[in-house]
C-alpha cells in the first residue's frame, strides 16, 4: 500500500477524523448561518462580517492542515461550498497553508457575538447566545459511539471567561471583556495557539505574564479591582443538553494573575495538567488592557529576558512537523 494510500485509509476509518471534519463542517456552517442572520443588524456590517468569515474560515483550515494527517478543504467541505469560498474569500483558499492565523476558531466567533450584543453586555445574554450555537454545532455520534456528542470540543472552547475594572471610590466601571481557553484537538495544536498568541496576538504585558508564571518568575501584576468570572460548558454524552456554570479559578490563572478577585473565589490547589496560556482569563485581561488606555498604563511591564523569543522557537519547531509552509519569516495572516 502506498503512503497516500495509507494516508486515505487512515482518513476513512479513524473515527477522530471523521469526527474532526464532521465538527470543522458545523463549525464553518453554523458561523455562516449566524452571520448571515444578524447581516441586516446596524451593528454588523457587511464589511465586518465578511471580515469575520474570513479569519473564521482561514483559522478552520489551517487547523485541519496540520492535523496528522492533514485534511484538505475538499475533504469536509461540498463541492457547493467550495466553489463558494473560492468566489469569494480566495485568498483564504491560497494562504492557510502558509500564513499563521492569530486566534483560535472559537475566538473569533467570540468576539462576533460580544461586537454583535455590545449593548447587552450581562453575562447571561452572551452565554445564552453562545448556548444556542453549541447546541446548533451538535454532532451525531459514530459506531458505537452515543447518540450525540457536544462536538468533540474540537472547535469549541470548554471555559469562557469574562473581566472588568470597577473601582467603587470613583465609582467608575469599565465595560465587560470576554476571551474563550484554546480550542482546538492535539498537543501540537494547542502549542502554536498559545505560542502564536504570546508572540503576535495578546496584549505584550499579557503575553509576558503567561511566559514568566510558567517560569516560575515575576508575576503580572493587575491594579486593584480587577474582577473575572469563568464559566465552564457543561454537556451530556446521552443527551444535547449544554450548560454553562461558573467556575473557580485553576492555579494557572492564580500563577498569571495572583490580585484578580475571582468569583467564585478558589478552592483548595489542585494539580492542573494544562499549560501556562491555556486559559480563558489571558484572552479576556489582554482584551481589557488593549482597551483600556488609563488601566493598561497602570500595569508595569514585566521583566521578560528574551523567553518571548523562545515560544517563537518552539512554535517555528512545531510547525516543521507539520505540513505549514515556513518562510524565512513567520506570517500571519490578514483578513481586512
Amino acid at each position: 500500500m502506498s503512503n497516500n494510500n495509507k494516508i486515505e485509509y487512515v482518513k476513512i476509518h479513524n473515527i477522530m477524523v471523521q469526527r474532526l471534519i464532521k465538527s470543522a463542517l458545523q463549525f464553518v456552517s453554523v458561523t455562516l448561518e449566524f452571520v448571515k442572520s444578524h447581516q441586516e443588524n446596524v451593528k454588523l456590517k457587511k464589511e465586518d462580517a465578511q471580515l469575520y468569515i474570513k479569519e473564521m474560515l482561514h483559522s478552520v483550515l489551517f487547523l485541519l492542515y496540520i492535523n496528522k494527517p492533514s485534511i484538505e478543504p475538499q475533504e469536509f467541505m461540498s463541492q457547493r461550498m467550495l466553489e463558494s469560498f473560492r468566489r469569494n474569500y480566495s485568498d483564504v483558499l491560497e494562504k492557510y497553508k502558509t500564513h499563521l492565523p492569530l486566534r483560535p476558531p472559537y475566538s473569533i466567533l467570540l468576539d462576533l457575538v460580544v461586537k454583535i450584543m455590545e449593548h447587552d453586555q450581562e453575562d447571561e445574554m452572551i452565554l445564552d447566545c453562545l448556548w444556542d450555537l453549541n447546541e446548533k454545532m451538535l454532532i451525531s455520534g459514530m459506531g458505537n459511539e452515543e447518540q450525540m456528542s457536544a462536538n468533540d470540543f474540537a472547535f469549541s472552547s470548554r471555559v469562557v471567561s469574562c473581566c472588568y475594572f470597577s473601582e467603587k471610590s470613583t465609582d467608575f466601571k469599565t465595560r465587560k471583556y470576554f476571551g474563550a481557553s484554546v480550542a482546538c484537538k492535539g498537543k501540537i495544536q494547542r502549542e502554536v495557539f498559545i505560542d502564536v498568541a504570546c508572540v503576535k496576538t495578546w496584549h505584550p504585558k499579557v503575553a509576558i505574564g503567561v511566559v514568566n508564571a510558567s517560569t516560575g518568575n515575576e508575576t503580572l501584576q493587575l491594579p486593584e479591582y480587577v474582577y473575572s468570572t469563568a464559566y465552564r460548558m457543561k454537556s451530556s454524552n446521552t443527551t444535547s443538553c449544554i450548560c454553562y456554570k461558573a467556575m473557580p479559578p485553576c492555579p494557572r490563572c492564580l500563577d498569571i494573575f495572583p490580585n484578580i478577585i475571582f468569583s467564585p473565589e478558589a478552592l483548595e490547589v489542585y494539580n492542573a495538567k494544562w499549560e501556562h496560556g491555556n486559559c480563558a482569563e489571558c484572552e479576556s485581561v489582554s482584551n481589557l488592557l488593549k482597551a483600556e488606555r488609563d488601566l493598561e498604563e497602570a500595569v508595569a511591564m514585566p521583566l521578560s529576558n528574551n523567553r518571548i523569543n523562545r515560544r517563537q522557537q518552539r512554535l517555528i519547531e512545531n510547525l516543521r512537523n507539520t505540513r505549514f509552509l515556513l518562510r524565512s519569516n513567520l506570517i500571519y495572516y490578514d483578513s481586512a
